[in-house]
């Protein structure tokens, strides 16, 4: 069998076990597998952009989390890139960009823009870096991991804002692609190569 056609079965297999059922894989509880705080992470973040809602459901957040640690328990020997692969969203995780016009812009500057006073105690903003303020935008740092689109929302509707998106990642490297499928269950396909 070609390395394509085995790419191929193999992620249809796995696509087939996760919409099939809920949890494919049974409950952690029932499997001796240690997970690291990277787990954890990867399982909040995926979550998190699977759920498109400001703060990931929990029940989504442990179905992630067991399916991952299903899929590296029973296929991770066989395929070690699944062990090393991890999710990246698209977007750095608390961050959002903030483009404001020209007089806002300079308010910000100065320190003296306070319209996003409330959102910014709301959401825990722990960092503004104006580093970019002579192009008109800044960068918002959160304690928490906010979905950045539903953030953007929020911030975007403010006196003097032009935009506010999610700050973009760049560049390309190995990445898992999750999805919900139309049952509400989760799709994780690992790219094996």
């Amino acid at each position: 069998m070609t390395k394509f056609r085995q790419i191929a079965l193999f992620l249809f297999l796995i696509s087939w076990a996760l919409s099939s059922c809920s949890n494919p894989f049974g409950s952690l509880g029932n499997r001796d597998i240690e997970l690291t705080p990277e787990d954890y992470e990867e399982a909040a973040l995926m979550a998190l952009a699977l759920s498109g809602e400001m703060v990931a459901p929990d029940s989504l957040y442990n179905q992630v989390l067991e399916e991952l640690a299903g899929i590296r328990s029973t296929y991770g020997d066989s395929y070690g890139s699944i062990q090393h692969t991890r999710f990246r969203p698209p977007w750095v995780p608390g961050n959002l960009i903030i483009s404001f016009d020209s007089t806002a812009a300079q308010m910000a500057a100065d320190g003296e823009y306070h319209a996003w006073d409330q959102l910014n105690e709301q959401y825990q903003v722990t960092e503004i870096d104006t580093f970019s303020i002579r192009y008109g935008w800044v960068l918002l740092h959160f304690n928490e991991k906010y979905h950045p689109r539903r953030l953007a929302e929020k911030y975007e509707v403010l006196p003097g804002v032009r935009y506010a998106e999610p700050n973009g990642r760049m560049g390309d490297s190995s990445n898992i692609y999750p999805r919900l499928n139309f049952h509400g269950n989760t799709e994780i396909f690992f790219p094996v190569l």
